[in-house]
């Protein structure tokens, strides 16, 4: 006799990716020290704000600015745990 086929695998239920961050920030401008041992420095534009932060830096009270190169920043929310590239984004002069 032959034996009974093994019933059917369900498919595990979707999980929801989680909403993309929305880092309120537009990344235009990199500085790279020339004293030894010092961070890079990026420009950023909140609003109509300009912000002058370094590698390492909190803004906004939970954006963590981890890596700064002259083509974009990573910035990690510490409360989400989650991190975004933001591009260089040129400032066009009115």
């Amino acid at each position: 006799m032959p034996k009974p086929l093994p019933p059917p695998a369900t498919a595990a239920p979707a999980t929801s990716a989680p909403p993309p961050l929305n880092i309120p920030l537009r990344y235009y401008g990199f500085v790279r020290p020339s004293e030894v041992g010092r961070t890079n420095t990026g420009m950023f534009m909140d609003g109509d704000n300009v912000l002058v932060v370094s590698e390492g830096q909190v803004v906004k009270q939970h954006l963590l600015i981890v890596e700064l190169t002259p083509t974009s920043a990573r910035i990690e929310d510490i409360q989400a745990k989650r991190g975004q590239t933001l591009p260089v984004v040129p400032v066009a002069n009115p």
